[in-house]
C-alpha cells in the first residue's frame, strides 16, 4: 500500500523499518499484521477443533476409509500452524523478527508444493471425505424437494400415477430405486457427520425439515432401501454406535448401562432394550458391559 518512492527507501536505507508506516485502512504493517493473526488463530481453533471431534466421534471403519484424507488434513493444519507463529512472532515482537515474512512465505510456498504432490500421489482426496455405506459415494443430485419433484416429473414413465399430498408429490409407483438411494445417500450423510441421533428428541420430522423433504420421502426412501421405518433404523444407528463407544472408550465401562442408553440417544429404557433384543449377540445388557470390561484389561 507504501508509494514506489517509500518502497525504494526501504530498500536502500535498511536503517527505516517498515513496520510501524501506515498500511491497509491507514493502520501500521505491525498491526494489521496482529488483526491477521487474531483471525487466523480463530481459524486454526476451529480446523483443529473439527479434527479432533472425526478423531474422537467417527467410526474406526470411517477413520480407515480416510486415512489419506486425515494425513493430509493433519499435515497442512501442523504448517498452517507454524505460519500462525510466524505471524505472531512478527507481529507482536516486529523489531527482532523482521525476517519472519521470509519465514512465512516460505512455509506458503511448502504448503502449496506438498498439496501439489499429495494431489498427483493421491488424486483420490478430490473425492473428499468416503463414508461407511457404499452408496455414499454417489453424487448427490438433487439438494431440494423442488428438483427432486422435477426429476420425478420428468422420468415419470408413461401412464405412472402418484399420490398427491397438497401440492408435494409423495411418491410414484413404479418408481425408480435410484431417487431412494439418492435421498438415502443424503440421510446417511447428514446422520454420519452430524450425530443428530444422540438427541432423544430426534425425530423424522427434523430429520425431513433438515433435508428440505417430505417426511413421506424421507420414510419410503428408509423403507424402500432398509426394510425398517424411521424409529427402527435411528435405534439401530444408536446401537452400533454404543457398541463402537465401548470398544473405543474405556471410560464409557464405568456407566450403567442405562446411563449408556441415555447418553447414545435412547429415550427409554424400553427402547434400548428392543434394539439390544434385536441387534446384540449377547443374552444380556450386563453380560455386554462384562464382555467389554474384560477385553479392555487385557
Amino acid at each position: 500500500m507504501l508509494s514506489g518512492a517509500e518502497k525504494l527507501e526501504f530498500i536502500y536505507n535498511k536503517m527505516v523499518s517498515p513496520w510501524y508506516k501506515p498500511d491497509t485502512f491507514g493502520l501500521s504493517y505491525v498491526v494489521v499484521l496482529r488483526v491477521k493473526f487474531v483471525i487466523f488463530l480463530g481459524y486454526l481453533i476451529f480446523i483443529w477443533k473439527m479434527l479432533y471431534d472425526f478423531k474422537q466421534h467417527a467410526s474406526v471403519e470411517l477413520q480407515n476409509k480416510n486415512r489419506i484424507l486425515l494425513v493430509w488434513l493433519f499435515f497442512d493444519t501442523t504448517i498452517q500452524s507454524f505460519l500462525g507463529i510466524a505471524i505472531f512472532a512478527s507481529a507482536i515482537w516486529a523489531n527482532y523478527f523482521e525476517n519472519t515474512t521470509l519465514v512465512q512465505m516460505t512455509l506458503v510456498c511448502i504448503e502449496i508444493i506438498a498439496s501439489a504432490f499429495f494431489l498427483i500421489a493421491r488424486p483420490e482426496l478430490l473425492k473428499g471425505l468416503l463414508f461407511e455405506n457404499a452408496m455414499l459415494t454417489a453424487g448427490l443430485q438433487y439438494p431440494d424437494f423442488q428438483a427432486f419433484k422435477d426429476k420425478k416429473a420428468i422420468d415419470a414413465p408413461a401412464g405412472a400415477e402418484s399420490m398427491v399430498v397438497g401440492q408435494d408429490v409423495i411418491m410414484e409407483k413404479g418408481d425408480d430405486e435410484g431417487l431412494s438411494m439418492e435421498i438415502m445417500t443424503r440421510i446417511e450423510q447428514y446422520i454420519q457427520l452430524n450425530q443428530p441421533f444422540l438427541d432423544p428428541e430426534f425425530s423424522l420430522s427434523d430429520l425431513s425439515k433438515t433435508l428440505a423433504l417430505h417426511s413421506r420421502v424421507v420414510s419410503q426412501a428408509i423403507k424402500s432401501t432398509l426394510g425398517m421405518g424411521f424409529p427402527e433404523y435411528i435405534n439401530k444407528i444408536r446401537f452400533i454406535y454404543m457398541e463402537e463407544l465401548l470398544q473405543k472408550k474405556a471410560e464409557m465401562l464405568d456407566f450403567s448401562v442405562d446411563a449408556i442408553a441415555k447418553m447414545v440417544g435412547f429415550s427409554s429404557r424400553s427402547g434400548f432394550y428392543k434394539a439390544f433384543k434385536k441387534y446384540s449377540s449377547f443374552d444380556s445388557p450386563n453380560r455386554m458391559l462384562d464382555f467389554y470390561r474384560n477385553k479392555s484389561r487385557i
